[in-house]
């Protein structure tokens, strides 16, 4: 159904939320706000990106956890797999990727695929948008990506709660998103599943409830940035002073208490989706691990955090009764711009999560890929690694096929010899990334 807020609901909403705002920024969010944070990232951190170099500083002294192992039984009635990627662009593409077959396994094997789309969704591309680099993406790219991954409408969940949420098509005066929210209005049709808007702020946050063949699973995405503030009257998108505090009958902001939502909705596993810390760090600040720690310890099973830009480190954490949780601090990006160049590739991620049917953790596993520009012309070698299913265009693949077509490199003694040279290169620097933040086991 279309959502509808009433002025006298607006007007509710606008005064708790900036009530509950400077209450929780004030007293127990120590991050600096959305608008300080987003100018920070782009005018220093932001000069990291060039060189796709994360500044590599530790400050709360993050212990990684390996890249995969195992973290509980599997118990007596099987597992369920859930699958997670970070975000996932259409900045001035629209252009949907061809996806190796060895990466749609991936997704079709999952139960459950969550993800933040990090673009606001438009029903046509738009000539320009009120950022930089003119973040939207189509409603036809959202299809068209979904079902080159595998991944059947229902069995999936996209955030739409992200520091973008306000980039284009914002009506200052009615406060309204009539592209993002009429879009995902008209893709819930097609069943498909979204997290991250906030439909009534005097209730409990809108949780999206998937039943994995009889276990169910609630999803919660929200953001700490936004590039723009929103009307006052009017505030769609979860913001993290709704989703992690719920107020006192003083209005005072108190941590929220998930076991008891958990409770409510008879869920067996709970997923918060937050959009936090700062970009381009390949570790996650004191405050946001702070904050992990508190989600996990109030019930939330599995958080999975995008925004930064590059791959954050796994802990493990405990909720209730000793019951093991996780947090993904960061897991990149799926897919945006390829690069120019097929020699230039650049680094995607997913995470696999498998947990049982009581909701306890099993096994984890982080799976590093690649997006690319197709090479035209490919060694006669690199046949042996894997073949494009397209000659031009750009194309989702695994790392391993990159690692394999380095070998090939090596083989013939080309390693020195441009572009061959630029590839192995980039290839160095994604193992030096991985390997700090997700150690291999």
């Amino acid at each position: 159904m279309p959502r509808s807020f009433s002025n006298s609901h607006k007007l509710v909403a606008a005064m708790l939320s900036v009530t509950l705002i400077n209450a929780a920024q004030a007293d127990t969010d120590p991050l600096p706000n959305a608008t300080q944070q987003s100018l920070l990232e782009w005018t220093i951190e932001g000069l990291s990106s060039l060189n796709f170099q994360p500044v590599p500083d530790n400050p709360a002294g993050v212990v990684p956890l390996k890249r995969s192992g195992t973290l509980g039984s599997a118990g007596l009635f099987g597992t369920r797999r859930i699958l997670m990627f970070g975000d996932l662009h259409g900045v001035n593409q629209h252009v949907v990727p061809v996806v190796d077959a060895n990466v749609k396994q991936i997704f079709t094997r999952a139960d459950l695929v969550i993800g933040n789309l990090e673009s606001p969704i438009t029903p046509d591309v738009r000539g320009n948008g009120d950022q930089a680099f003119n973040f939207h993406m189509t409603q036809t790219f959202v299809q068209g990506i979904t079902t080159k991954l595998g991944i059947s409408p229902g069995k999936q969940v996209y955030s739409v709660a992200n520091n973008h949420s306000n980039d284009i098509d914002l009506n200052s005066l009615t406060g309204k998103w009539p592209t993002t929210l009429s879009s995902v209005d008209d893709l819930e049709g097609q069943g498909y599943k979204f997290t991250g808007i906030d439909q009534n702020i005097l209730d409990t946050p809108a949780v999206t409830v998937v039943d994995l063949n009889g276990m169910r699973v609630g999803v919660l995405g929200w953001t700490h940035v936004e590039n723009r503030d929103p009307p006052a009257l009017y505030r769609p998108w979860l913001t993290e002073d709704r989703a992690m505090y719920k107020p006192d009958w003083l209005l005072r902001p108190q941590p929220r208490d998930f076991v008891s939502l958990k409770s409510s909705l008879n869920l067996k596993f709970l997923i918060g989706m937050p959009h936090w810390d700062l970009q381009f760090h390949s570790f996650p600040s004191s405050e946001t691990v702070a904050q992990a720690n508190l989600l996990m310890s109030r019930g939330m099973d599995l958080v999975a955090g995008a925004h930064q830009s590059t791959p954050q480190p796994i802990i493990t954490g405990t909720t209730y009764m000793n019951k093991k949780s996780i947090t993904f601090f960061g897991l990149h990006q799926l897919y945006t711009s390829p690069g120019s160049n097929w020699y230039e590739p650049l680094l995607s991620l997913v995470a696999e999560l498998r947990v049982n049917t009581e909701g306890q953790l099993v096994s984890h596993e982080v799976i590093p890929l690649i997006r690319r520009t197709i090479n035209p012309a490919p060694l006669e070698s690199f046949k042996q690694c894997g073949i494009s299913l397209a000659s031009s265009g750009a194309e989702l693949i695994k790392l391993d096929r990159l690692r394999c077509e380095v070998e090939k490199i090596k083989a013939l003694k080309l390693e020195s010899t441009p572009p061959y040279s630029k590839m192995i290169s980039n290839f160095n620097r994604f193992e030096a990334i991985l390997t700090t933040v997700y150690p291999l086991p």
